[in-house]
């Protein structure tokens, strides 16, 4: 078993952000990491061998993928990865600019190409895939 968040990626490509290189129109994001910044709330340490399965399905399937630290969220990831003692778990999304507000807009092209990425990794998935952190 293993677990996959699929949610937004704040896109940084207005002149007011420069936090990080996610842009509108650069394909699917994967979080290479996540941490909520705040208060006792965790974030995402996502599996090594999930992470890396997944990039290398992105390069196989020909879907160019941006890489993605996040900082000051939370997914329904840093949640599910504490289920039945620990699920493997990876953060995916697609790049969003002004999230929240009324003119909160994406890049069609994104999200296809993040559903062809899931579907491409969970079709082709090994039966056998160990998946454990040691």
């Amino acid at each position: 078993d293993f677990a996959i968040a699929i949610d937004v990626a704040v896109s940084c490509d207005t002149p007011d952000l420069d936090k990080t290189d996610v842009r509108l129109g650069g394909g699917p994001v994967i979080n290479t990491y996540s941490f909520h910044g705040r208060g006792t709330l965790g974030g995402v340490v996502p599996n090594p061998k999930l992470l890396n399965l997944l990039e290398k399905t992105s390069k196989k399937a020909g879907i160019q993928a941006q890489r993605n630290v996040f900082y000051g969220g939370l997914t329904d990831a840093s949640f599910l990865q504490l289920e039945n003692k620990g699920i493997p778990s990876i953060e995916v999304g697609f790049p969003v600019r002004y999230t929240h507000t009324p003119m909160e807009n994406c890049h069609l092209k994104d999200i296809e190409q993040l559903i062809e990425l899931l579907e491409v990794f969970i079709l082709n998935l090994p039966k056998d895939v160990d998946l454990s952190r040691i």
